[in-house]
């Protein structure tokens, strides 16, 4: 997990605490939150596992000779 994955999740956290109102925050402890940023961090990193995967699976079919609108991608 990189610093900047767990920055953007601090974020996500912060911007949902913001959203509630002083009462409902009174009863959500620390940790849940905390529990919360561990969450969105693990859906980040699998998002971008996700991605990587795509681009692995672009670059073979491009070595392998495949046209570009085999893959999706139309030439201009």
């Amino acid at each position: 997990m990189t610093e900047r994955q767990r920055d953007r999740a601090q974020k996500v956290v912060e911007s949902f605490r913001v959203l509630l109102d002083k009462k409902t925050l009174e009863t959500i402890p620390d940790n849940d939150f905390e529990q919360l940023a561990l969450f969105v961090q693990e859906a980040l990193s699998d998002e971008l596992h996700d991605a990587a995967e795509q681009v692995e699976e672009l670059a073979r079919k491009m070595r392998s000779g495949t046209s570009l609108s085999d893959v999706g991608m139309d030439v201009m």
